[in-house]
């Protein structure tokens, strides 16, 4: 998988690399929700993933789970810190 910059969108794109194209310079790329391979000239991709957690952004994608996960992680970072300052 690789970043590239949409330039024609304005948006960063993460695909599966399906083609690269050396002589021309283009990689060709599909991403899951599309059957269309896409292709961008090599200078536009940014980066390669190297890892990566299924599902991870899931809850940003629906705002009432956003402040809940906020509002858990808060109160969870509140609880040890105090233990720790307690000692």
């Amino acid at each position: 998988m690789a970043a590239v910059e949409d330039r024609a969108r304005g948006v960063l794109l993460v695909h599966r690399v399906v083609y690269i194209d050396r002589s021309g310079g283009f990689v060709f790329m599909k991403g899951d929700a599309s059957e269309a391979v896409e292709g961008f000239p090599g200078e536009q991709v940014v980066g390669r993933v190297v890892f990566h957690i299924p599902y991870a952004g899931l809850p940003l994608l629906y705002p009432r789970l956003h402040i809940a996960l906020v509002t858990v992680l808060g109160i969870l970072v509140t609880v040890l810190l105090y233990r720790e300052l307690r000692g």
